[in-house]
């Protein structure tokens, strides 16, 4: 497994004063695969309401998603 699993408050996910600080990327399986407004090379799959994994490529984590789920 190529990720790494992150534990994060929903608080955390828009803290910028209702702009978007995650943006969807690809959805595999209904699941959506995110990243950081304006950056590349990190991204996101939620796993649990707070628990995610992160990825280096979106191949990594679409991969990741059609193994396990």
């Amino acid at each position: 497994m190529s990720g790494i699993i992150i534990s994060r408050n929903e608080t955390e996910t828009n803290h910028t004063g209702g702009n978007k600080m995650y943006e969807v990327v690809r959805i595999v399986k209904g699941h959506e695969i995110t990243r950081m407004v304006g950056t590349h090379g990190f991204y996101h799959v939620r796993l649990t309401a707070n628990t995610e994994m992160c990825f280096r490529t979106i191949k990594a984590a679409a991969e990741f998603i059609d193994q396990n789920f």
